[in-house]
């Protein structure tokens, strides 16, 4: 948990996937505020609602990455 007048820990997660599951937790039992972010905008929207349906928005911010690395492009060649 938080201390009275300390600011909350910030974390990170790459990857967040749609059922944003560790910031939601690490929000829940530690009172920590995240960044999560994903290439998959489905996952992302998803991820979102998650967020929304516990009122933690201004506590869970989620950002689209792009990626940088592409299955079309082939195995070890950029995008």
């Amino acid at each position: 948990a938080v201390r009275a007048g300390a600011r909350p820990l910030r974390g990170v997660d790459v990857g967040v996937g749609a059922s944003c599951i560790y910031p939601l937790l690490g929000h829940a039992a530690l009172g920590w505020h995240f960044v999560g972010t994903d290439v998959d905008a489905a996952a992302l929207e998803a991820a979102r609602g998650n967020v929304a349906r516990n009122g933690w928005e201004a506590a869970i911010e989620l950002r689209h990455a792009r990626a940088r690395w592409s299955r079309a492009a082939g195995e070890g060649e950029t995008a």
